[in-house]
């Protein structure tokens, strides 16, 4: 390469074309001998990654030899592994369902999901996990039959109270109130009572009109009774007088006249027609 002096020199002189080129020549040269070394470079590089490579894949050969010995030599564990990898999901799987079902069965207490929510349940193998979803079942069970005794409890309620209004007694009253103790809906079992309150109310009120109706019915016999008796004392006090003047001889008169047998204080008595003295005179 030459000076800055020489090259001054060059392009100052006669010989500036020959300068130039030689300039040209020194540059291209150097730029050759640059190219050839990345060149080689890169060779080698490459020449290094393919035994890289080659490595790898000699590792990669053991390594699969290696796996498939591994396979052949635990093949029946594998199989277990496998088995029990599926029993496990299988088992997950019908957890998943059974919880699923008593979820549903939970929201909408709907009695005829109670059996196919039971026969989920029975596939569980796990006894605890079983137990806890069989709680749950039970639990919802006892609300469902709860629910259905309170509905049927309120319907002969209901009813009660109907036979009650259609036949207002005392004994329908009774068995209406004894119905009503078990209605546990407190707003149902408000309106029946009210229900109730009025029949009772009407049955009171006849009640006492028919105590009244007695009463006074009671009193007229009364008084009529005690004027039959004045009127009899009165009749009474007059017979003696009446008396006197009955006379039968015998008692073939007295029977002629229809009278015997006389009674002690009848009209036409007397001690003489009593032979036994038993207060009946002509009595044969």
């Amino acid at each position: 390469m030459p000076s800055p002096s020489q090259l001054k020199q060059i392009f100052t002189g006669k010989n500036l074309a020959l300068g130039f080129l030689t300039v040209l020549a020194s540059s291209s040269l150097i730029s050759h001998n640059s190219q050839q070394d990345t060149i080689t470079k890169l060779e080698d590089q490459i020449s290094q990654q393919e035994k890289t490579i080659s490595q790898l894949q000699d590792e990669k050969e053991t390594i699969e030899k290696q796996h498939a010995t591994f396979l052949e030599e635990n093949k029946e564990i594998i199989q277990l592994g496998k088995e029990a990898k599926k029993a496990e999901e299988e088992k997950k799987k019908i957890l998943k369902t059974a919880e699923t079902a008593i979820q549903e069965l939970e929201k909408t207490q709907n009695k005829e999901l109670l059996a196919a929510t039971q026969e989920k349940i029975n596939l569980i193998s796990d006894a605890s996990q079983k137990e806890a979803l069989n709680k749950r079942w039970n639990t919802v069970k006892e609300t469902i039959d709860k629910k259905e005794a309170d509905a049927k409890k309120l319907e002969e309620a209901k009813a009660s109270v109907a036979s009650l209004e259609s036949n207002p007694n005392r004994d329908a009253l009774n068995q209406a109130n004894e119905k009503l103790k078990l209605v546990s809906n407190e707003t149902e079992k408000k309106t029946l009572q009210d229900r109730i309150t009025t029949v009772q109310t009407n049955i009171e009120k006849r009640e006492a009109e028919e105590k009244a109706a007695a009463e006074a019915q009671a009193a007229a016999q009364a008084q009529a009774a005690a004027q039959s008796q004045e009127a009899q004392i009165a009749a009474f006090a007059q017979q003696p007088a009446a008396n006197a003047n009955v006379y039968y001889a015998n008692c073939t008169e007295a029977r002629n006249a229809g009278a015997a047998p006389i009674y002690s204080g009848d009209p036409g008595y007397s001690r003489k027609l009593d032979r036994d003295g038993d207060g009946v005179a002509c009595e044969r």
